[in-house]
């Protein structure tokens, strides 16, 4: 009798654990959901980095983003997301880049956004 609970209690854990989706971290939505799980712009910060330097990026995250890119309001992510995109070197990132531009950004977090930005449109040429 004990066998037999101990091979039910296996095969209930592996269906259990098998059905549990471990998500893929080549996959957009893996990054997505590691940025939403980060409270901190620190944190965000970090996870935007490990993204670009993980060597994952490619052409499929440029809509996750470019989306980023426009939503975010904190000026170290936003740059963090523009240098991202800078390593991409892909046009379609052009406009979102301009669009994140500030001219009149007197203050210091803004221009730094502004100087990432600048850099990643001269990666992109």
């Amino acid at each position: 009798m004990s066998r037999s609970f101990v091979a039910l209690s296996l095969a209930v854990s592996c269906l259990a654990l098998g059905g549990c989706k471990k998500e893929d971290p080549k996959t957009p939505e893996y990054w997505q959901s590691s940025l939403e799980g980060a409270k901190r712009p620190d944190d965000k910060v970090r996870v935007i980095e490990s993204l670009r330097t993980s060597g994952n990026v490619n052409e499929q995250f440029l809509p996750f983003l470019h989306a980023r890119l426009s939503s975010e309001r904190r000026p170290e992510v936003k740059a963090a997301v523009a240098r991202t995109l800078g390593d991409l070197h892909h046009p379609t990132s052009l406009e979102p880049l301009t669009a994140a531009l500030d001219p009149g950004a007197s203050d210091v977090p803004a221009q730094q956004v502004n100087k990432a930005v600048v850099g990643a449109l001269g990666r992109i040429g």
